[in-house]
């Protein structure tokens, strides 16, 4: 697998430091997102605990690269000139954002989590034929040495792991990831997401998976999607946590929201504690070998208090936090601890059913998810 890195001339922290999002001109060249760059966003009450951006979207599809809107994406949070800053690497998906349509990997930065700045030299990494694809699945960042990682995902399923001193310019592995089955050994029928940590203590990385399997039943099968936990000190090498490392649907009541499975898992830790978002499926359907059909999706949450190993859904269904109406297409949902608060970056439809992956929006809550805002 050969991929197409793009230099980038200076360090991400020296970009943010300098180059503020509200810069009209910044010393990369960032263009900055045209949704009202110096604009307020104002956070109002949601249900009891939560809170919802009034500026939602806060990113979406409008360089020449994302014509077809934004799929899946990263956010890591950092300490910048004793602020936080935000680091976003994303799936810009061209042509009309049809599945076949080509996709590559970006680059955005921001000091608020509300108005980003591009990398302006284009994607970071692409694939070598043009209408190829590169999707991101996760990110984390090993602070001993300041490098971020990333495992993306091809065309073919597959995963592979990079890494970056800058976020532009990577290194990638060239065998990809193995070996990731569901809760009774199945290998993944497709890949749905991950979400990865660096564990400081253990110095090594956590990485959640999700996938959907397929397990035989008279007359026959049946589709569930799983999320397993895996450790790794970076690369294609990854060591599933035992029985114990899946988060399987078995036993969840047919009328629940999320009682075929849990992808896309967006996971934030403060020691022990673990706090993980998902998109919960109700129906799936898999055409040919591995083109998965899902919806509606809806969000869910699930507690841990061994460091993500064993997990506890709260059986709510979230989606009163998506800005849309209809509150059936929650993607991809990304929490990140920062500042007292958890900022939970989420994409939604904003009721445009043909671009299901149109934008990101903001919600935020206390620690965790769905606690009371610390005043």
């Amino acid at each position: 697998m050969s991929f197409r890195p793009v230099a980038l001339a200076t360090s991400l922290v020296a970009v943010v430091a300098c180059s503020p999002p509200d810069d009209p001109e910044p010393s990369w060249g960032g263009a900055i997102d045209p949704l009202e760059a110096a604009r307020d966003c104002v956070f109002t009450t949601i249900g009891t605990t939560w809170q919802r951006g009034t500026c939602s979207p806060v990113f979406e599809g409008v360089a020449s690269w994302e014509s077809g809107g934004i799929g899946g994406y990263d956010v890591e949070a950092f300490d910048v000139l004793g602020g936080t800053g935000y680091l976003m690497l994303y799936t810009g998906v061209g042509g009309t954002g049809l599945d076949e349509d080509p996709r590559v990997i970006a680059l955005a930065a921001s000091m608020d989590g509300i108005r980003w700045s591009r990398f302006a030299d284009g994607p970071v990494l692409e694939p070598e034929d043009p209408a190829g694809q590169l999707s991101v699945g996760c990110t984390a960042t090993r602070w001993r040495d300041a490098t971020l990682h990333l495992w993306l995902v091809d065309e073919g399923q597959r995963i592979f792991h990079a890494v970056s001193l800058d976020g532009a310019d990577w290194v990638v592995d060239p065998a990809p990831v193995e070996g990731l089955v569901g809760q009774s050994g199945e290998r993944f029928v497709s890949f749905e997401g991950c979400s990865a940590a660096w564990d400081e203590a253990e110095q090594r990385f956590d990485v959640w998976w999700s996938g959907v399997v397929r397990r035989g039943v008279a007359g026959g099968y049946t589709y569930t999607a799983e999320v397993v936990h895996s450790t790794t000190s970076g690369g294609a090498d990854v060591a599933l946590d035992g029985e114990d490392a899946h988060f399987a649907p078995s036993g969840t009541d047919e009328a629940a929201f999320d009682h075929l499975g849990f992808a896309q898992p967006g996971i934030a830790c403060l020691g022990a504690e673990c706090a993980m978002l998902y998109a919960g499926w109700s129906r799936i359907t898999v055409v040919g070998s591995s083109q998965v059909l899902s919806g509606p999706h809806q969000l869910g949450l699930a507690l841990s208090h061994d460091g993500g190993r064993t997990w506890e859904r709260s059986g709510d269904d979230l989606s009163f936090l998506a800005p849309s109406e209809d509150g059936e297409e929650v993607d991809r949902p990304r929490p990140v601890f920062a500042a007292g608060r958890t900022l939970v970056f989420l994409q939604d439809n904003f009721g445009l059913a043909s671009q299901p992956e149109l934008a990101i929006a903001l919600v935020a809550s206390g620690w965790p998810p769905g606690a009371e805002v610390d005043p």
